[in-house]
């Protein structure tokens, strides 16, 4: 869908109605009335395009969609989510606004000093530094990832794991929960180490010791549970895996990387528009998950256009 709205934007042949669409969201976004959040995975798709135009074309219109808001990285969201846990707090479907961020914070310290430190302002780098990676836009962000600036989304243990799933299934079939179970483990694996770490380093010394055991807690209540909501990015993600396997779908790198995408973006949105295999996968009767999160999900284009039409009625 972003491909149509680029061409839109170049002046390209596209459908009528990618047309309205991006009028139609144009004018919303400059009153403030929608916000199409960025993710990781979604800006390595947008590094993919090999043409700088093309390029640059869609990297602005994530910018006038997204206003640089971006959904956390998810080892980020894991780390919030299992402190909200901890507080004993479950994910509400009716509130739809927990882990964002802005996408000049992918920057870390260190690559904004080499572009931008000087002696002239080495008494006030800590606050400079900050700020100008909170400014930085996505056409900012993309030319210095071409220049390898900024990390990419990284493979972790459980891409290869969960490559060996399908075939699994057929010699020895399990069940959609027992599936699930065994992905949300995988994650947890995975990423507790430094959601304990993360977690550690803003309680503290002291209570160290307490938030390992109750991490591994909240993560093993997770594991077991046959619901959503104690930490969405990890139920959704290995949710999505089980349905996938369980489909006769194979699990490709590129396919996690949209289960990442999905892992962020349902549980915090009003609306997601996807591709029609991914609408089809996230209605699947295993999960549900626009009934679970409270969410629109569609991949036509005409939907889309209702949606957004519905949104400009009401503003």
């Amino acid at each position: 869908m972003k491909t149509k709205l680029r061409d839109v934007w170049l002046q390209r042949n596209a459908p009528a109605t990618y047309e309205e669409i991006l009028v139609c969201l144009n004018r919303l976004a400059e009153r403030q009335a929608v916000l199409c959040p960025l993710s990781v995975p979604i800006f390595d798709e947008l590094m993919k395009q090999e043409d700088p135009r093309s390029r640059a074309a869609t990297a602005n219109l994530m910018d006038i969609f997204s206003q640089g808001i971006c959904v956390m990285k998810f080892e980020e969201a894991f780390a919030e989510q299992c402190g909200n846990a901890l507080d004993g707090k479950r994910h509400d479907v009716r509130i739809k606004s927990s882990s964002i961020s802005k996408v000049g914070l992918w920057f870390d310290d260190e690559q904004a000093r080499a572009n931008w430190w000087s002696p002239d302002i080495a008494g006030a780098w800590e606050n400079i530094s900050i700020d100008l990676r909170w400014e930085l836009t996505v056409c900012d962000c993309q030319k210095l990832t071409a220049q390898g600036l900024v990390p990419r989304s990284a493979k972790r243990g459980f891409f290869s794991k969960w490559a060996e799933l399908p075939a699994q299934q057929k010699t020895s079939p399990k069940q959609f929960w027992e599936l699930s179970k065994e992905c949300r483990n995988d994650v947890v694996e995975d990423y507790a180490a430094e959601v304990i770490s993360r977690m550690e380093a803003i309680l503290g010394e002291i209570q160290k010791d307490e938030v390992r055991d109750n991490i591994i807690k909240v993560t093993r209540a997770m594991v077991e549970s046959k619901d959503y909501g104690r930490i969405p990015c990890c139920e959704v993600l290995g949710g999505m895996c089980a349905a996938r396997v369980l489909g006769g779908g194979k699990v490709r790198p590129n396919d996690i990387f949209d289960f990442l995408h999905a892992s962020a973006g349902i549980p915090s949105s009003e609306a997601y528009f996807c591709d029609g295999p991914m609408e089809h996968l996230v209605r699947s009767k295993h999960l549900k998950l626009d009934e679970q999160f409270g969410v629109r999900v569609h991949s036509k284009p005409e939907d889309l256009l209702s949606y957004l039409k519905e949104i400009s009625e009401s503003v």
